[in-house]
């Protein structure tokens, strides 16, 4: 939970290196949450040692027990850490001037955020039902691996449109998947607009030359041609 989030603090303090503010405080939360994740993992690790211990079903179910409580610790973490992540840029991407087609990329990033919030809120209803029986820990699991995932995505984007711009974009597969599409989609058009359509995509140019031969003054030359003599000032040779 601690690293698939990690990515995404580190981003802020790359992207947002000039706001002092913004960097110091992805730092903190950095520092905060390692130090709560490692004591929740020693906290639960210390019923969890077999050393000197029967391995029995005792041992197993105190054991089991142990992590209960710190899967509550962890939960209520991960849910201050995913407002602090999706409330860190919102000053600074606000009074950005960015194109539309940005706008919309930012906000889906951030109703990815959102998502991921109510992912950690229902993984914690479902930990906190531990403590009276691990009847919920199937569902408890799950909700806390799709929160991983849904982090991951986030940290992921800016590396994805990267590699978007930087090499698909640029390979010889994109033009030709663009070609398909438009063909594809040229084909679904209705008739009364395909004709439209088609006008519109073939762009014809016409080029026209007019040139002078400078042959004999005896020479009658053909209508399409000029003579030299005839030419004034202004007029391109």
């Amino acid at each position: 939970m601690y690293f698939a989030k990690t990515p995404i603090l580190v981003f802020y303090t790359r992207v947002f290196n000039i706001k002092k503010w913004l960097r110091v405080t992805s730092y903190a939360t950095l520092a905060i949450t390692a130090a709560l994740y490692l004591a929740a993992t020693i906290y639960a690790s210390i019923p969890c040692d077999p050393r000197g211990k029967p391995i029995d079903d005792a041992f197993l179910v105190n054991c089991q027990r142990s992590t209960f409580p710190t899967s509550i610790w962890r939960c209520a973490t991960a849910i201050a850490t995913d407002i602090v992540i999706l409330g860190l840029p919102i000053p600074t991407i606000t009074g950005l001037n960015l194109p539309l087609s940005k706008r919309i990329g930012v906000a889906i990033v951030f109703l990815i955020g959102l998502l991921a919030i109510a992912t950690a809120i229902i993984s914690l209803y479902y930990q906190s039902q531990l403590l009276g029986g691990p009847s919920a820990m199937t569902i408890a699991m799950l909700c806390t691996c799709l929160e991983c995932c849904i982090a991951i995505i986030v940290g992921c984007a800016p590396a994805l449109r990267s590699f978007w711009l930087g090499f698909v974009q640029n390979s010889t597969v994109y033009p030709r998947m663009q070609g398909t599409l438009s063909n594809f989609t040229t084909k679904n058009t209705p008739s009364s607009n395909k004709s439209h359509s088609t006008n519109n995509s073939r762009n014809i140019e016409i080029t026209t030359h007019r040139y002078i031969e400078l042959n004999d003054r005896n020479h009658v030359d053909p209508a399409y041609e000029a003579d030299a003599s005839f030419y004034q000032p202004g007029i391109a040779l």
